[in-house]
């Protein structure tokens, strides 16, 4: 679904853009695109996408709205999505040459829901509020929100947590949070001790964290030339986890909890996914009756 097409940038309000989404979708799928003579890196790339910020909520009939994220780096919200299951989508300035290391177009997409698209009812809408958005003449962004045939009852809440200044250890509550999203640059971090409901506990220091992340990062593509480039957060599942204790430096280290909300009414949902029929199968079982006759 068309949500914003090659937009020039210059013609947003001081680099903010909002608009209310009616339909379900389960993901928002971003291009942002680049004129060749501005041709960027792959790390100036992601430096531009971190600074954008996404606020968004469901607006609910009955007025009881549901935060999404409030003002959270896309690029976050992007490596989340892509943990493990490809990354970004980088296109070359000139495919094939030496050009192929910058980009004039970059793809990357941002769940909003885990499983299917979030059920909905008539005048209810998701709200997206973004700021940080480059006004240069020579850039464009386009927007597409993902359909899907499932129903989905939740959508991830990205909540912030810290660890203040001033305190090099602090303990968090996992047993409703999804996944972590922490920051990778700087030197904040020291270690973090995740304790799972088997009992046991794993720790991990800074640079175990990034070589789990480079295990996990597939490569991006730029023209013909797979690129790889390191992302800037560490995301670490945590739905079998209880608690974890974050050790710092001593200097304020802020970071995302994943959470699960439930927004709409999951026996509608389920009601909806029941007459989601595999029509493949159904019509490979009718060949099976027939040859068995």
């Amino acid at each position: 679904m068309k949500i914003l097409v090659n937009q020039a940038n210059n013609l947003f309000g001081g680099g903010n853009y909002s608009i209310n989404v009616e339909r379900p979708v389960k993901a928002l799928h971003f291009r942002l695109g680049f004129a060749t003579a501005d041709a960027l890196t792959p790390e100036l790339v992601l430096d531009y996408l971190d600074t954008i910020k996404l606020t968004a909520a469901v607006q609910r009939k009955n007025g009881s709205n549901v935060q999404i994220c409030t003002k959270k780096s896309l690029l976050a919200l992007a490596e989340f999505t892509a943990n493990g299951e490809g990354l970004f989508y980088f296109t070359a300035g000139t495919p094939g040459t030496a050009d192929s290391a910058t980009v004039t177009a970059f793809d990357f997409t941002v769940d909003l829901c885990e499983t299917g698209a979030l059920e909905m009812q008539d005048d209810e809408a998701i709200s997206l509020d973004f700021t940080g958005l480059s006004v240069d003449t020579t850039y464009t962004t386009s927007i597409y929100g993902l359909e899907n045939p499932l129903a989905d009852f939740s959508v991830h809440a990205y909540d912030d947590a810290s660890v203040p200044d001033g305190q090099t250890s602090k303990t968090f509550d996992l047993t409703t949070v999804h996944a972590l999203i922490l920051p990778a640059t700087g030197s904040a971090l020291d270690q973090i001790r995740i304790s799972y409901t088997n009992g046991k506990d794993c720790t991990f220091v800074q640079d175990e964290l990034r070589a789990l992340a480079i295990a996990n990062n597939d490569l991006v593509y730029a023209g013909k030339t797979a690129v790889g480039v390191l992302g800037r957060y560490f995301i670490i599942p945590v739905q079998y986890a209880t608690k974890a204790v974050i050790q710092t430096t001593g200097s304020a280290y802020p970071f995302v909890c994943v959470r699960q909300t439930v927004v709409a009414s999951p026996a509608t949902a389920q009601k909806s996914n029941q007459k989601l029929e595999d029509t493949t199968e159904s019509n490979l079982m009718k060949q099976v009756a027939t040859v068995n006759k």
